[in-house]
């Protein structure tokens, strides 16, 4: 095994009988630069393009455990792109990693990946862009926790928000979130004691929680707004998605499938009893290239945390470090 600092990126030094392999190592130090809300969001646009020309897979999400270990792992090929990948984590609080991969199953590249929050920021900006009405300047967002502002950014990024409220359960939590949101975005943010009161008459809702019991009732909702789940597959009812004249996820594989997958999983469950049709849930991609337009009244979007956007991710951060000369590149023979 041979090291070298990187030059113009991973090839292939063909011999008669041997084939030599190079793979770029990057640290997430040398890429957590290279990506940010806005060059996310376009890249997502191009992926879901490519979701809507059957140009892409979506495999499920895995969680492994097993005496006391935990492995998820997250997948996706862009066809379009002649990428595919795998980013793995054991938990939420220790490092991801992704292995990047050409169509052809040669390694590119295997690097830190520190893009896990960007990742949900910006598929959660793009379902806004795509969803919610042109004006929606009123935002509610129920949960306060360390992606919560995150949420918001994106919402801010593509909309003219004017006001927000936010509740979550701790009242010193949903104060102070407040108060940190609205300097952050120079937008007033007010924190109220109750969640109907919250969603009020509310463009947009975000719920962004790790709630195991709906946060989030459909019976609260104003006639006409979107939507926005990107926490817990539990934090919405089941009437938030009856009311919703469009459902749209980022896949139905990554949402509905998975060796997780469970009747404590609201669109899981609503799915197996009949309540609503699997075909009925709308991929974001039909949306993008206007396939399918946004519902008159009350619109859903839910985001599955990842798979096929990760590796856009860092199919992005890997073409972005080639260009610098970041990493170190590795001959694997």
């Amino acid at each position: 095994m041979a090291y070298r600092p990187a030059t113009s990126g991973p090839n292939w030094l063909g011999t008669p009988g041997r084939l030599t392999l190079v793979v770029l190592i990057l640290a997430e130090s040398e890429v957590v630069d290279l990506v940010d809300l806005k060059s996310a969001m376009l890249a997502f646009k191009r992926v879901f393009e490519q979701q809507a020309h059957d140009q892409l897979v979506a495999w499920p999400p895995q969680h492994l455990t097993g005496l006391g270990a935990s492995l998820q792992v997250r997948t996706g090929h862009l066809a379009g792109q002649g990428r595919l990948g795998v980013r793995t984590s054991t938990s939420y609080d220790n490092p991801a990693y992704c292995l990047l991969y050409d169509t052809r199953g040669r390694s590119l590249a295997w690097m830190g990946y520190p893009f896990s929050e960007i990742r949900l920021y910006a598929s959660v900006g793009l379902g806004i862009d795509q969803l919610a009405k042109p004006g929606a300047g009123r935002v509610a967002i129920l949960g306060s926790g360390e992606r919560a502002l995150g949420m918001l950014q994106a919402a801010r990024a593509v909309r003219p928000i004017q006001e927000i409220s936010v509740y979550s359960p701790t009242a010193e939590h949903r104060r102070r979130f407040a108060a940190v949101a609205q300097q952050d975005l120079d937008v007033p943010t007010i924190a109220v004691d109750d969640p109907r009161e919250a969603v009020g008459e509310a463009d947009v809702v975000i719920v962004i929680t790790n709630a195991h019991s709906p946060a989030l009732l459909g019976a609260w909702l104003p006639p006409e707004c979107l939507v926005v789940s990107g926490g817990t597959r539990m934090e919405v009812d089941e009437e938030v998605y009856a009311r919703a004249g469009l459902v749209v996820t980022t896949s139905r594989d990554q949402e509905l499938g998975g060796n997780q997958a469970s009747d404590g999983w609201t669109l899981v469950r609503m799915t197996r009893s009949g309540r609503i049709e699997a075909e009925d849930i709308v991929e974001l991609g039909q949306v993008v290239v206007g396939n399918v337009k946004p519902a008159a009244g009350i619109n859903a979007f839910r985001e599955p945390q990842g798979g096929f956007t990760d590796i856009a991710l860092a199919s992005l951060a890997y073409d972005r470090a080639v260009e610098l000369g970041r990493g170190t590149e590795v001959d694997m023979a």
